[in-house]
């Protein structure tokens, strides 16, 4: 197994979201101070890409873990058409120590999967997809997904718990990735940064649009 440094991964958790975790079901939480996304140990992998990151927390003298990164599943039943789907989670890293799941929203973001983070009752005007994450299927074979979320104190979370191999092999059950398998994740990269600040002028106006491809994670501003 080869060993390849990828990079500084920051990892944050709310101990009081570790609670509603348990053997069969998993807390699946936004989460923007880890800079990938990391899945707890109970998860199943469906693919390891033999290289590791390592991963500190709040203080780096006192924790720090050597993660590999896997591709992940879980399952969630949703609660409008009452069938339980499949999440593919791209390119995570795995921590042992950790009993949820944090969700990087940027990452979600680049694999065009939608985060509406404001909460319905904060809404001017609220709607169904106020808090809730709208995931699309790549191949166009199933309808979009609407994952509402729900508070645990302030943390943003859905409800999951880990797929049997039976399930996960169905083909009968719909599949949604969650995040993009290529190109490999850097969140050290200037890319994004210098795609955002290619949109506005030095007032902060918008003086560029931006293309994306659908069917890929390639962008270019126009």
């Amino acid at each position: 197994m080869s060993c390849v440094r990828v990079t500084n991964a920051l990892v944050h958790t709310v101990e009081s979201t570790c609670s509603l975790s348990n053997d069969s079901m998993i807390s699946v939480e936004l989460n923007s101070h880890a800079d990938i996304f990391v899945v707890s140990s109970n998860v199943p992998a469906v693919h390891n890409h033999e290289h590791f990151i390592d991963v500190y927390g709040f203080d780096k003298e006192t924790w720090h873990v050597n993660a590999c990164t896997i591709d992940a599943v879980i399952a969630h039943k949703d609660p409008v058409m009452h069938l339980t789907v499949i999440l593919i989670i791209n390119q995570a890293i795995k921590v042992n120590i950790m009993h949820n799941i944090l969700i990087f929203p940027m990452k979600c973001c680049v694999h065009f999967t939608i985060i509406n983070v404001c909460p319905k009752f904060l809404s001017a005007s609220p709607a169904e997809d106020n808090h809730a994450l709208l995931v699309h299927d790549p191949d166009g074979c199933s309808p979009p997904l609407t994952i509402l979320l729900s508070f645990d104190g302030i943390t943003s979370y859905f409800k999951a718990r880990c797929p049997s191999l039976v399930e996960y092999e169905d083909k009968n059950i719909s599949k949604y990735h969650h995040t993009s398998k290529s190109p490999l994740w850097d969140p050290s990269t200037s890319f994004y940064f210098s795609q955002e600040d290619g949109m506005v002028d030095y007032r902060g106006h918008l003086i560029a649009k931006l293309s994306m491809d659908s069917h890929s994670s390639d962008m270019a501003i126009s």
